[in-house]
């Protein structure tokens, strides 16, 4: 999922904790409301076709439902963190091209040592990787250092794309697998302390907090089961293992 869609999937879930306060309660939860003045027309026309719609503007994400009596129960959800995230990544492409930057200074006082124009081309190849251009190459046919060089370079920009996809994909699989079960909890706890609960509802919320606490719980022992196995170098227990066995099993 995209940044977006994780946005629209927190929506829904506020969404459902507010149906569920309003059915209970018979009022609404902050952030709920069921007032259509400044609800985009998109949504109000959407949900009034099909019961459940949503509608991102650039800046909000907007989720609308009926309820049971025939209201139209509206929650929005600011898009900071989808943008923060964003900006992130423009950041790390400007730390990228001021890494270009210093290189290029380098190999210009090489050129004026008196260096080929294969080197030249090299230069040129090495700031457009560095100002994001992922399809360009570096390296300059031959067997002399310039090759070499030029293809380290090509080397070094595949790993860091590499790197840098790597590092995105799994901060932003923590964060989704994270918010997920710490808006569950926030929400079911939210519920307890109101006055008067029935007892049924309070017994659910309670089986909701144990259960998300739990899931919870796994995230992060992955989480820590995969910092302990990147952070090593060999396995801390080796032995030998017949592969003809295993392979006559498969």
């Amino acid at each position: 999922l995209d940044g977006r869609e994780r946005l629209r999937a927190q929506a829904y879930e506020r969404l459902e904790a507010s149906e569920v306060y309003y059915n209970v309660y018979g009022r609404l939860r902050a952030g709920a409301t069921t007032q259509m003045a400044g609800v985009p027309e998109q949504l109000r026309d959407a949900v009034a076709a099909e019961r459940d719609a949503s509608y991102f503007d650039g800046a909000t994400m907007w989720v609308g439902r009926r309820t049971d009596d025939g209201r139209t129960l509206v929650v929005q959800l600011s898009a900071a963190d989808y943008l923060a995230q964003h900006q992130q990544l423009v950041n790390v492409l400007v730390l990228a091209g001021v890494g270009g930057v210093g290189a290029t200074s380098v190999l210009s006082w090489l050129i004026a040592s008196g260096l080929s124009q294969r080197l030249r081309r090299g230069a040129e190849a090495a700031q457009a990787i560095a100002d994001g251009d992922r399809e360009r190459e570096a390296s300059q046919p031959g067997r002399d250092e310039v090759a070499v060089l030029t293809s380290a370079v090509d080397g070094m920009a595949s790993a860091l794309t590499q790197r840098l996809d790597r590092e995105r994909e799994f901060s932003a699989d923590v964060a989704h697998e994270l918010r997920t079960p710490v808006t569950a909890l926030v929400s079911a706890a939210e519920l307890l302390q109101e006055p008067g609960l029935p007892p049924a509802d309070a017994a659910r919320f309670a089986a909701n907090i144990v259960r998300e606490s739990h899931r919870l719980q796994e995230v992060v022992d992955r989480m820590q089961e995969l910092t302990s196995l990147q952070s090593r170098r060999l396995l801390q227990h080796q032995q030998r293992v017949e592969l003809l066995p295993l392979l006559q099993e498969l």
